[in-house]
Order: structure tokens, then C-alpha cells, then sequence
């Protein structure tokens, strides 16, 4: 959706003018500005407003997680920002860009040449360098402290294992190939920084901000953060905040997103210790502020305006809807001021056309053969049922709410949560059942080209078929749902990929709160809730000592 009016709300005023303070005295100051609330309250609106008013007098680089591509872990986040920070170029001296390159020219040649430096490397060697670069992000990511894992975490550190290097076999053997291999032997300097390349980037990274923000105030905005990666919410309270000085340099951070960044234990911790986070909670507008609002676009009617209020309820993001609405020229029916959102969203559609769009919102992200399956599900003709002269992956593409992600679509989140909230319960299970069918059988054909499963767990094709696949299981409220999750837990701790299930579960839980998510079913919630500590702090729950997938 295009850019919607400012309405000024106080504590909002107060937020941006501590931000402002910070940016000019970061001494004493917070260095996180987290603002929060449930979907379509505005704060996509406030990061604007903030990127507006210190558009000349800062730096800015943000990213918004689930649409930003490649930054699903530390380093290439630090890249994606520190790029649009600073040039990246042959010329700089930059102290980050340097490193950077080092430790990706080395994993290079680690991963394509032999230990002498003489022809290819060897299969076992190229799997080496795999672990190293997995090792060198969950040393730091899968160890975040929780309520529910905080018990097994101080045991495990009360036994003097330090989750950075409790895998000591598995690090002896990355140590043996750097001590061996042509590129890293004979520097020891590298062979750390390869074995631990997180700290030394953010520190790095950090250094860098520090000596840019010297000429220049810096704002970073992470949008979106209900998406974010568990590794990256770790490495930014406990690497980034708890390790560097950053944050007595002017260089702040916006993170706006569905749920507060104090409701965890490593955020609460390190606020007590350092008072880093400013917090905002983000409400509904008050009906004076809707009022305003709509006066901004020429919405004044007393009864149009009690009509708009009670479908919006105060949400800033159907309000904007409203407005795009108009400056399209389109009339819209508000005689019926208790009808409910999603008819309002949904007006001027035939019931096909609904159809359709409630299908799509079903779908984490969308391309043309998943619309083309899903429509011949429902029996529908693909090629022209929504519309003679498009297709229905065609018509979705142009709806306002329709937003590229890559080479994929998908709903934007305001949309997609009333959609699927519109379907019943049983028509809502049903159309995820035909999507975890989909990605089952997707899965299962890529998965026929290699030669058993742990070639399957190397695959990101099929890890990403399969996350997807389990996504969609959940939602469909079979009664053997739990068997195939467990399972795949259980696997992907072994193979060293828990992605394939954190991945789903980070998607669920960033939709609404668990305990009371609206689509899914009382049982779905009950076993995320008892199987959320394996997923998210992997072998610190399931496992003694870490498995050496190395030599398995």
C-alpha cells in the first residue's frame, strides 16, 4: 500500500523526540526504539515518519524481515545494512568491508580447493567447510536464554560448557583443516577469525558505525521484527547491544514489530543492566484521532464517519485502505456501519473474485502453479475465472494488497490476517490441508533425486518444500498432525538443520501469540506451546552434548 497520513499522537511525539535526543546525545540515552503493536496499527507509519524527519541530518539502512531477501542470519544482515551505510568499493579502507571479504574469500577457497592447495577439494573436506559456516552462527544463535530454557542453559553452563564451543570434536576437526589447508595455515589471525566469525564481524561492524557516525548521525530500522530470526534476535541483544560500544556512538535502532522486545528474558536482562530499550506500544486510533484522519482526505460526513470508525475499529490500516480507495475514484458503501472489514476490503468483487484472494491469503507467499493448484481444487478455471483477459495469479498480482516478495507474491499481513479470519473453521482446514499436500508431494519429488535423507537435510530446496509443508499441516487440524512434526524435530536436530522447524514455527508465532492464535486449533496450540523450548533452543533441550554431524 502507498504511503498514508500522519495523524500525531502524543505518546508517538514523545517516542520520535526521545529518538531525535538519543541521535544528538546517545550518552544516557536508549539505543533501541521498539515499537510495537498488533497488525495494522501504524508502525510501519511512525518508521516512516522517524526516516522522514532525519532524512538530512542521518544515515539511514533498514531492512523488513520476511521481504528483505538474505538476511536470514547475522553476517549478511550487517552486509545489507553496512551497504547502505557506506560504499563498498576497492578503494575504501573500511575495516568491515575488509574482514568481510577475508572470511568469504577464505570459505571460497576452503570449499573449492584441496588442503595442498592442488586440485579440487574433496567431498568430506567441502562438508567441513559447511559445518564451519553453520558453526560459526549457532556458536551464538540456538543458546538464547528463555523462560522455558533458561533451567537446561544454566546446568549446562554451571558444567563449564560454553555454548560457543561445547562441540569440541566437531571444532577440533574445523581447527585441524585450517591448521592444514594452504589458505589458513600458516595465520593464525585468519584461522580464528574463520572459526569465530560472528564477534569479530560485529565488532568490526560496530567499529564501523562508530568511525561513520562520526561524520553523521545513523538510524537503522528493522521492520517487520515479529519475523525475525531467532539467531538474529540473539546476536542483536546479547552480540551487538551486550558486547560492543555501539550504542555510545549516535547510532540507533528502530525495531517495529507485532509483539515487545522486553516480553524476552535476554531483552529484559540486558534493559535492567543498561536501559537500552525506549518501548512504544502502538494502539488503535481514538475516534478523535479517526476523525482527524479522515478529514486529512476529505472524509467529513458526521454519519460517514461513525459508519467508517465502527468497520475500521481505529486501525490505521484500513483507514489507509479507504483513502487509496478514494484516490482511485472509487465509491465505497459505508450505509451498513457494522458490516465487517473483510466485506469492505472485499467490495466490488464477485464471489469467485473473493474466493480467490481468501485462497491466496492461505498461502505464506504465492506463485503462479500454486494458484493454478489451489483454484483447480476448488474447481475453478484458472485462466479465466476471475477474469477474461487475466489469470487468477495475474488478477491477484494487481490487487492493492498484493506485495512482490523476489520472484513470488504474497497478501500483505493486514489483509492476510482478515481473509483467513473470514473463512470457516472447516473451510480455513481445508484449503491448508491441500496446501501441505502440495508441498508435501513437492517435497517428496525433490527429495527422489538424492540418495537418502541425509542428502534430503543438505537439499534447501527440499528443507524450504518441507518447512512449508509443515506450515500448512499445522493449520489443517488432522488428528495425526504431531507425528510428522516430532519426526522432522527430531531429524533436523540430528542432521544439523533445525531450520525445517523453526522456520514454521516462527512464521505461526509471528502471526498472533501462541496461546491465543484465532486459526489454530486448541490441540495445535497446546503441543506448539510443549514442544517450543526443542524447537527454538535445539540441543540444549533434546541432547546431552551436540551431536558431531561432522564425523555421522
Amino acid at each position: 500500500m502507498s504511503q498514508q497520513p500522519y495523524v500525531s499522537r502524543p505518546e508517538a511525539e514523545d517516542f520520535l523526540a526521545a529518538l531525535d535526543a538519543a541521535l544528538r546525545s546517545p550518552h544516557n540515552n536508549p539505543a533501541i526504539f521498539n515499537a510495537w503493536g498488533i497488525g495494522g496499527v501504524g508502525k510501519s507509519t511512525l518508521t516512516r515518519k522517524a526516516k522522514e524527519i532525519h532524512r538530512e541530518t542521518a544515515k539511514i539502512a533498514e531492512v523488513s524481515f520476511g521481504l528483505t531477501e538474505g538476511i536470514d542470519e547475522p553476517i549478511p544482515l550487517m552486509a545489507k545494512l553496512y551497504e547502505q551505510i557506506t560504499v563498498k568499493d576497492s578503494w575504501s579502507r573500511d575495516s568491515f568491508w575488509e574482514k568481510y571479504e577475508l572470511y568469504f574469500d577464505t570459505v571460497n577457497q576452503l570449499s573449492t580447493q584441496a588442503a595442498t592447495g592442488r586440485g579440487a577439494a574433496t567431498p568430506e573436506q567441502v562438508n567441513q567447510v559447511k559445518q564451519l559456516l553453520k558453526f560459526g552462527v549457532d556458536a551464538i544463535g540456538e543458546f538464547a536464554l528463555s523462560e522455558s530454557g533458561k533451567k537446561t542453559a544454566n546446568t549446562l553452563v554451571d558444567k563449564g560448557m560454553d555454548a560457543a564451543v561445547a562441540g569440541l570434536s566437531l571444532k577440533d576437526s574445523l581447527q585441524q583443516l585450517l591448521q592444514q589447508h594452504k589458505a589458513t595455515k600458516r595465520d593464525q589471525a585468519l584461522q580464528h577469525l574463520m572459526l569465530e566469525p560472528l564477534p569479530q564481524l560485529t565488532q568490526a561492524f560496530a567499529e564501523g558505525l562508530s568511525h561513520q557516525a562520526k561524520q553523521q548521525p545513523i538510524l537503522l530500522v528493522l521492520d517487520t521484527y515479529e519475523k525475525v530470526p531467532g539467531v538474529i534476535d540473539t546476536w542483536l541483544w546479547r552480540t551487538l547491544m551486550g558486547n560492543t560500544n555501539v550504542s555510545a556512538q549516535p547510532v540507533r535502532f528502530i525495531v517495529a514489530g507485532r509483539h515487545s522486545l522486553l516480553k524476552t528474558e535476554g531483552w529484559r536482562k540486558l534493559h535492567q543492566d543498561r536501559d537500552v530499550v525506549r518501548d512504544l506500544t502502538i494502539e488503535r486510533f481514538t475516534p478523535e484521532q479517526t476523525q482527524t484522519y479522515l478529514a486529512q482526505i476529505g472524509i467529513t460526513a458526521e454519519t460517514q464517519v461513525e459508519n467508517i470508525g465502527r468497520v475500521t475499529r481505529g486501525l490505521p490500516y484500513y483507514l489507509n485502505w479507504i483513502r487509496e480507495q478514494s484516490a482511485r475514484g472509487r465509491t465505497l458503501d459505508f450505509a451498513q456501519g457494522n458490516q465487517e472489514i473483510v466485506r469492505l476490503l472485499l467490495q466490488g468483487l464477485n464471489e469467485t473474485q473473493k474466493r480467490v484472494v481468501q485462497l491466496a491469503a492461505c498461502c505464506r507467499w504465492f506463485d503462479s502453479k500454486m494458484i493454478r493448484y489451489l483454484t483447480e481444487q476448488q474447481g475453478l478455471d484458472f485462466a479465466a475465472a476471475v477474469d477474461e483477459g487475466r489469470n487468477c495469479y495475474g488478477w491477484l498480482t494487481q490487487l492493492s494488497f498484493a506485495e512482490p516478495i523476489g520472484k513470488r507474491w504474497r497478501i500483505d499481513d493486514g489483509a492476510r490476517d482478515v481473509f483467513r479470519q473470514s473463512l470457516e473453521p472447516d473451510e480455513l482446514a481445508r484449503v491448508h490441508s491441500n496446501l501441505a499436500e502440495y508441498f508435501l508431494a513437492l517435497s517428496e519429488a525433490a527429495g527422489l533425486l538424492h540418495r537418502s535423507l541425509a542428502d534430503n537435510y543438505q537439499n534447501p530446496e527440499w528443507i524450504e518444500l518441507r518447512s512449508e509443508y509443515l506450515y500448512h499441516l499445522l493449520f489443517a487440524r488432522q488428528a495425526n498432525f504431531q507425528t510428522p512434526f516430532l519426526t522432522h524435530l527430531l531429524e533436523a536436530r540430528y542432521f544439523g538443520k533445525s531450520e525445517l522447524v523453526s522456520i514454521p514455527f516462527r512464521a505461526i508465532t509471528a502471526e498472533f501469540e501462541l496461546g491465543d492464535h484465532p486459526l489454530l486449533g486448541y490441540q495445535q496450540r497446546q503441543f506448539l506451546t510443549q514442544v517450543r523450548p526443542a524447537v527454538l533452543y535445539g540441543w540444549a533441550v533434546l541432547e546431552e552434548c551436540p551431536v558431531d554431524y561432522a564425523s555421522n
